[in-house]
């Protein structure tokens, strides 16, 4: 088990890539999750969280995604994961609800669903 890295350059490429490989089969355990109950595609969880239906295809494949493109991704998964449901306790969670994420000007913000009843 790899122990939380406090600074970058303590960090080898070794450590980065079994972190990298742990925070991205706990993003991809919770999308999964997620799609199951609302029976949404990880490609359109791609595309409503970052704009990319091709970021779980990536992360599959072991390439990198942005710190931005996966805290976004799992920010948008949270804000729509019901209450009632328990979060996977192996899974980092993030510090609020619906979290104000801070665009670039111009953008435009990737497209909502409404929650469904189950």
């Amino acid at each position: 088990m790899v122990g939380l890295v406090t600074h970058s350059s303590m960090a080898t490429t070794s450590d980065r890539t079994e972190i990298e490989q742990f925070m991205n089969a706990g993003l991809v355990k919770v999308a999964r999750a997620h799609g199951k109950r609302t029976s949404i595609k990880l490609t359109s969880i791609g595309v409503y969280a970052v704009g990319d239906a091709r970021i779980f295809g990536k992360i599959l494949e072991g390439r990198p995604i942005t710190t931005r493109q996966w805290s976004r991704i799992l920010q948008w998964i949270y804000d729509r994961w019901p209450e009632t449901v328990a979060w996977p306790a192996d899974v980092m969670r993030p510090a609020y609800r619906n979290a104000v994420i801070v665009r670039k000007p111009g953008r435009q913000p990737p497209p909502t669903l409404p929650e469904r009843e189950i």
